[in-house]
């Protein structure tokens, strides 16, 4: 693979137009965040229903997949889909969301984080299960 060689002012050029990508998409990463706390809130209320999960974690998805449009460079907004996901007892897909971002950004240790945590949570569930048959 060959590497190309950017000057200076083009390295600067393309840091601005990355930093105005994050601008412009940080709304929507907010909204997107501000949905799952609200899920999150919701689900200790014992007459709170799937459904109303369902079309809350579609907000979020939605608000994330708008992030993107702004800037495809955006781990964060994936980790906010692959949670989305979790809520709405889509673990697999959560995961695979994960695992893309895992492979896209070796370095974002926060995927790693939420896909052990996933697995753990699965885990679990599965425990309970066994012990409750």
């Amino acid at each position: 693979m060959r590497q190309v060689r950017l000057t200076p002012q083009a390295l600067k050029d393309l840091e601005l137009e990355m930093a105005r990508e994050r601008v412009r998409a940080a709304p929507h990463l907010d909204s997107g965040r501000r949905v799952l706390e609200r899920i999150r809130v919701a689900l200790r209320d014992p007459e709170f229903r799937s459904t109303e999960l369902r079309t809350l974690a579609n907000q979020a998805c939605e608000a994330f997949h708008l992030a993107l449009g702004e800037c495809e460079n955006l781990p964060e907004a994936f980790l906010g889909m692959a949670r989305a996901r979790a809520f709405t007892d889509d673990p697999r897909g959560a995961e695979e969301i994960l695992n893309r971002t895992i492979e896209r950004w070796p370095t974002f240790s926060t995927a790693y984080f939420e896909r052990a945590r996933l697995r753990i949570h699965h885990y679990e569930d599965l425990c309970h299960r066994a012990g409750s048959a």
